[in-house]
């Protein structure tokens, strides 16, 4: 009889592809035949969890990311194999005797000769001495000269060190303040495509990395403002290659927790090529518990119910009018969406916000209540929504849907370019998935004549 073992290597590497980095390891130690398949999957995509437990709390400090450094250190092939990197810095333990630091900090200092100027060179080898954890954190970025993909949150960074204070200060540059640095210096960050960015300070010379396409921002990211591009480096005339943008924004929506210059520093001329905009809402709130001392834990908080409405995208989207060809609006991952129920949907008085202003946009995906509420009467589309829309999906459909077609079909002269109808449902909201499968109204029947194609999601 046949067994796993007698497939194809690229037919291994698929199935194992889809394992996570627990079962990855646990494949690691079967057999011969599939240590190298587990071990080649687990060093393309390096992962050190997020140092938050499921209940939000920090975790304990421990050595995981120095071990990776010094594996990769002593085995070059295996940082060559490295295409996708998630970690922090600041909850980094050093190790005890006998981790072979002498040896690895040589190697250390070998990355560091390479590359950095003279003016920074002792300063970032004297951190690495000290077993900083932030300046090994830029080794890292060294070594990794295939990178395309970067989850990065530097929890080092606090607000003692101030709003002008740099990541890659710490990262690349020691302790040593003021100027600024070109990051496609950095061989894992030359190729570098999508960069997710956890944490308070974003400056704008991430945005020069020539290769950036997709960017992601944490809740308590907040975009630059372009008054500070000439401080950082930035001609007038410079364009970045980021096409995508996701941001998290925390609702209630007031001016403690909005991006209230989101939309001015989009509209800037290096976002020109910047087409699609993914904005994903929370409703929790991350506090310092000051009774366990500064930094130590941190306590998800349930904010209030009382949202307001979306009148505060308006005007940050009227900015993007121009460019934006896609725009996804939905609820942070893992987030209980039901704080929706007190945000009123857009159009609603006294000051109307709709999304007529996007006269470029092709694809949007929103919540059914951003458009409507259950049991209320289904606004006119066409007061809604841009006539160029050729997609058209709602996140977490209730049983009003059927109402809400009646008005689509009798919209449809309106929306020539529209096509598809997407249906992402939610098991905890709206109709569930295997419930909207099943379903026989005959209005699909009328969509699909009309030439609709209705997609479903769970």
């Amino acid at each position: 009889m046949a067994s796993i073992t007698s497939l194809a290597n690229e037919l291994l590497v698929n199935v194992a592809s889809s394992l996570d980095q627990q079962s990855l390891c646990s494949l690691n130690l079967v057999s011969k035949k599939f240590s190298p398949i587990a071990r080649d999957i687990l060093y393309s995509r390096p992962y050190i969890p997020p140092p938050y437990g499921r209940d939000g709390l920090r975790t304990e400090p421990d050595d995981r990311l120095l071990h990776l450094i010094r594996t990769l250190l002593d085995n070059p092939e295996y940082a060559e194999k490295v295409h996708r990197l998630t970690f922090s810095t600041g909850l980094c333990r050093v190790p005890e005797e006998g981790f072979g630091f002498a040896e690895m900090r040589r190697k250390g200092v070998e990355v560091v000769r390479k590359f950095a100027s003279a003016s920074v060179r002792e300063d970032w080898i004297a951190k690495l001495d000290l077993g900083d954890h932030d300046a090994w954190g830029g080794v890292l970025l060294a070594i990794v000269p295939t990178l395309k993909v970067l989850e990065f949150q530097p929890l080092s960074v606090t607000p003692e060190d101030g709003p002008t204070y740099h990541i890659w200060q710490k990262l690349f540059r020691g302790d040593k303040m003021g100027g600024t640095i070109d990051l496609n210096l950095i061989p894992g960050l030359k190729g570098l495509q999508h960069l997710h960015f956890y944490g308070d300070y974003f400056q704008w010379e991430w945005l020069k990395l020539s290769s950036l396409q997709f960017l992601r921002l944490g809740v308590v990211c907040h975009m630059p403002v372009p008054e500070e591009m000439a401080n950082h480096g930035i001609s007038p005339g410079t364009i970045s290659a980021i096409t995508t943008l996701a941001i998290t924004q925390r609702v209630p929506f007031d001016s403690h927790a909005v991006q209230p210059h989101l939309g001015h520093s989009l509209a800037h001329p290096i976002f020109s090529n910047m087409a699609r905009l993914e904005v994903h809402i929370s409703n929790l709130l991350h506090l310092p518990d000051p009774g366990r001392g500064p930094g130590t834990l941190v306590r998800l908080y349930d904010a209030s119910r009382h949202c307001g409405d979306w009148d505060y995208l308006g005007p940050q989207l009227e900015y993007l009018s121009d460019r934006l060809e896609s725009f996804w609006l939905g609820v942070k991952s893992g987030e209980d969406p039901g704080f929706l129920d007190s945000i009123n949907p857009f159009g609603t008085l006294p000051s109307p916000t709709t999304l007529t202003v996007l006269t470029k946009l092709k694809t949007l995906v929103l919540p059914q209540d951003a458009l409507f509420k259950d049991g209320e009467p289904i606004p006119d589309l066409c007061q809604l929504l841009p006539a160029s829309l050729q997609t058209l999906g709602l996140l977490y459909p209730t049983k009003q849907l059927c109402d809400f077609l009646d008005c689509f079909l009798l919209s449809m002269g309106s929306f020539p370019h529209l096509r598809t109808l997407e249906l992402h449902c939610r098991n905890d909201r709206g109709v569930d998935y295997p419930t909207m499968c099943s379903d026989d109204n005959p209005k699909w029947d009328e969509l699909k004549e009309a030439g609709f194609a209705v997609e479903i999601y769970h």
